[in-house]
């Protein structure tokens, strides 16, 4: 040290403040959330990850209780920051509509959002385990590569009991517990459909500070997207008869013609026609072979492997000499199973004549102008 230097005093980080010493660990919203800073670094060290069973979704236990915390803290935050108004907020935290609460989590990103009051979205699956209370809102979230869900219900009883019963649940059939989280103002599951893959979520459950209120808020995400509803099938206005159609094939009453087509050809002419009718396939199949029978024709029970109808029933009809012959199918309509479809197809070669056309037929309407083919829609 050069002669005339002072020693310097090494230098030290000053004190903390007494606010600084006595600040706790944990933290506490306004609301009432209790919430914890998380040192990702730290708990990396803490707890080193381990590979997964076979067959198992685990991830690292640091990387869980950090979302966990997250998602905790934001459900915290959210309900206090939006609640109107200058009453006491932890009161009024758990009796909203969750109205806030979902707008938040459901706000941003290239997906459809709708929202419901008082049910679950369409297209739910129907075997989530749930508490036992009414869902007070929920959010069907789909995108092109995959469909979330968010319900929201409330409940009078505790957060533990609650707790309990939904990991009871969730460790049953095919669905299992992959983590979860106890705080004292939270309870977290996390967990997965053991036959699907595309499926997992998280339960978050939190209690109003005076205890009597819990929010059970259920989060699941489809990976494999959500089907749309079916559209409800409505009856379509019924067709005209085909000019020419044989007076024998005398229809159910009350069937709807929904399809029609006939084909002219040298001396023959085809038909076929489809009608619904709510009855019964029993009785449909016991009407046309009464009917066929009395007009004179041969009836046999046909293959009812030619037919695509689900639940198939087959008769065959022909007249003595064969120049008319056809079949008639009676089946499960496919596209709604409350009717019955009925598929008629005959060829008639009656002495080489055709139909009658427009202008020289009693029966003809301005709509059978030359068709050669009407179907449903068009």
């Amino acid at each position: 040290m050069p002669d005339g230097d002072e020693p310097v005093e090494p230098s030290h980080a000053p004190e903390p403040t007494a606010s600084e010493q006595s600040a706790p660990a944990d933290a506490v919203t306004p609301g009432g959330y209790a919430y914890e800073v998380v040192d990702d670094d730290a708990n990396r060290e803490a707890f080193a990850p381990t590979p997964p069973e076979h067959g198992s979704r685990a991830v690292p236990v640091w990387a869980l209780f950090s979302a966990m915390l997250v998602v905790a803290l934001i459900a915290g935050l959210v309900v206090w920051f939006l609640l109107p108004g200058t009453e006491s907020k932890s009161d009024k935290a758990l009796t909203t509509t969750g109205a806030g609460l979902l707008n938040a989590f459901t706000a941003g990103g290239e997906t459809t959002t709708t929202r419901f009051e008082g049910e679950a979205p369409p297209g739910y699956p129907e075997d989530v385990p749930m508490y036992d209370v009414d869902v007070v809102s929920s959010v069907l979230q789909i995108s092109e590569a995959s469909a979330g869900y968010i319900v929201v219900q409330h409940s009078g009883d505790d957060r533990d009991t609650i707790s309990e019963d939904l990991n009871a649940r969730f460790s049953e059939d095919s669905w299992q517990i992959d983590g979860g989280q106890e705080s004292t103002d939270a309870s977290l599951i996390q967990f997965s459909k053991t036959d699907d893959a595309n499926v997992s979520g998280i339960v978050l459950l939190t209690q109003s500070k005076d205890g009597e209120r819990t929010t059970i808020i259920t989060s699941l995400q489809d990976a494999g997207g959500a089907d749309e509803p079916d559209e409800a099938f409505v009856l379509p206005p019924p067709r005209n008869v085909p000019p020419g159609f044989p007076s024998e094939l005398v229809p159910y009453p009350d069937s709807t013609l929904i399809e029609t087509a006939f084909q002219k050809e040298s001396g023959r002419t085809s038909y076929a026609l489809s009608y619904l009718t709510e009855a019964d396939a029993d009785a449909v199949v016991e009407h046309y072979r009464n009917a066929l029978e009395d007009a004179g024709l041969t009836v046999e029970d046909g293959d009812a492997t030619t037919s695509p109808l689900e639940d198939a029933q087959v008769l065959t009809f022909s007249n003595e000499d064969l120049t008319l012959q056809g079949e008639v199918a009676i089946g499960t309509f496919a596209e709604d199973e409350n009717y019955t479809r009925i598929d008629v197809q005959a060829g008639d070669e009656r002495d080489g004549e055709e139909p009658a056309d427009d202008d020289e037929g009693a029966d003809a309407t301005p709509e059978d102008d030359e068709p050669t083919s009407e179907a449903d829609g068009e």
